[in-house]
């Protein structure tokens, strides 16, 4: 409804949903290397390698199992230090103002749930974050969705509908509802309240 997520509706979201946040296990260095050595490539390296043994290339072919060994070592260490790098670049939470039972009140960013009322709001000279795609109920938005469509022309957003036959149609975040949702990680440049007795 209109007061945002009941109490229950959002423990049952946060049971099924879990929290707004990405949570990806790095795999071991370990795991990282057996799953390079067992690529169709480094397989196909091996047996021509063991094919080169039985002709007696011992030099020629244990250089060549070694050089093999090392690069997928090498490419599994880099692959971990880049999935470390993209942990690294993970927003932090932050304090959002929540509607939860027609109570505004602080919660964080990873609290978030499906179904939940927030406030978006820029307080300062900095660009906000947007924590998780959502359909803006009141007022205007200037995004910059550069990090997702690699466009740098900002993206004026306005609210939806949300009464009568426009508010009962299905959402299309990709074609007819576009232009009303601000997607998750672009950035808020510019917010514009609603006017004052004006609808939404």
């Amino acid at each position: 409804g209109g007061g945002g997520l009941g109490t229950e509706a959002a423990r049952v979201a946060r049971e099924r949903f879990g929290g707004n946040s990405l949570q990806i296990e790095l795999p071991s260095l370990k795991a990282t290397v057996i799953q390079q050595l067992l690529g169709p490539v480094p397989v196909f390296q091996f047996f021509c390698a063991s094919l080169w043994l039985l002709d007696e290339y011992w030099n020629y072919a244990l250089f060549n199992i070694f050089a093999i060994g090392m690069y997928e070592c090498t490419t599994a260490f880099g692959r971990i230090k880049n999935m470390q790098a993209l942990m690294g670049m993970r927003k932090e939470a932050v304090p959002v103002q929540v509607l939860r039972g027609g109570t505004w009140t602080t919660l964080t960013t990873e609290d978030l749930l499906p179904g939940d009322v927030f406030s978006l709001a820029k307080t300062g000279a900095e660009e906000v974050t947007v924590p998780c795609d959502a359909l803006l109920l009141r007022g205007s938005a200037v995004v910059n969705e550069a990090t997702m469509t690699g466009e740098s022309t900002p993206q004026l957003k306005e609210a939806a509908a949300t009464e009568g036959e426009a508010g009962a149609e299905p959402l299309d975040m990709d074609r007819a509802h576009r232009a009303h949702v601000v997607f998750s990680g672009t950035s808020l440049m510019q917010h514009n309240p609603p006017a004052p007795g004006g609808a939404g």
